[in-house]
């Protein structure tokens, strides 16, 4: 089973890029928000911990049969 620290850095930034960019495109959220690298401390952390669930969740549905 993999963990978070079998993710590496880029690739989180990668896929919280790619949420970012298609929340955007298909208005999951207001087009005025920031982008998560312009959250704060708490929200950055929040955006991250989903993103990385979203990893993990794919990384782990891989190996069951």
């Amino acid at each position: 089973m993999k963990t978070l620290e079998d993710i590496e850095p880029q690739a989180l930034k990668a896929a919280a890029n790619v949420l970012d960019k298609n929340g955007r495109f298909h208005h999951w959220w207001n087009g005025d928000l920031p982008s998560w690298e312009e959250f704060d401390s708490i929200g950055k952390s929040e955006y991250l911990d989903i993103v990385t669930e979203i990893i993990l969740a794919y990384e782990n549905a891989k190996t069951v049969p």
